[in-house]
């Protein structure tokens, strides 16, 4: 047997964001930056390819990087690689199942995180996504998606408390413990929110 696995950033310039419920349909439409992983398998004669979407960030989100100095042109790639497989990282361990019941998420409701980065925080919300033209994924998948980047002076007392504790395991295979952590981590910050909102302090505050 024989197996390659590799991961791509895509851009996308439309991306269809849906509810996590499927029930609805497109909530909005935005330019996103998609983190992909291809596994192909071959055995036999056989071969078998599977692709994976877990995180993407928004437009919006890298103008905020760059607005508010968590980025630069010359290290933009880097940056946006590094927080996106943050994001995928916390979605691969919501979805693993291990010790699922730590965790008051729902599968058909969507929540807002507050993700440590640099001197402020990332903004991620659960999320389906979908390129809407030429896409190499058939059905919207279940994301991380990362809506926005928040500076330190932005951050209040309850958003510090939520982000406490936030670690992310850099080895190939993630421990009980780790597992565990990140897991309540996830519980005690996420937040319900509606899908259908882009992000209301984007609108209302200018975030």
């Amino acid at each position: 047997m024989k197996a390659v696995f590799s991961v791509r950033m895509a851009s996308a310039r439309e991306t269809d964001v849906f509810a996590l419920t499927g029930e609805e349909g497109v909530a909005f439409s935005e330019r996103s930056v998609i983190l992909a992983d291809f596994l192909c398998i071959a055995s036999a004669g056989e071969s078998n390819s599977h692709i994976n979407i877990a995180a993407n960030i928004s437009h919006h989100a890298i103008s905020r990087l760059m607005e508010r100095g968590a980025s630069t042109p010359e290290t933009l790639n880097a940056d946006v690689l590094q927080v996106l497989q943050k994001a995928r990282s916390l979605r691969a361990m919501l979805a693993s199942g291990l010790e699922h019941n730590l965790t008051k998420l729902k599968d058909d409701m969507t929540y807002d995180m507050l993700m440590p980065h640099g001197d402020g925080a990332l903004v991620l919300r659960t999320l389906r996504v979908n390129a809407a033209a030429k896409s190499f994924f058939p059905d919207p998948m279940p994301v991380f998606s990362i809506r926005t980047y928040l500076e330190g002076s932005m951050l209040g007392t309850r958003d510090l408390e939520r982000m406490a504790g936030f670690r992310i395991s850099r080895d190939a295979t993630v421990s009980v413990e780790d597992s565990r952590h990140i897991l309540a981590w996830i519980q005690g910050n996420a937040e319900e929110t509606d899908p259908r909102r882009r992000l209301s302090i984007e609108q209302e505050a200018g975030f």
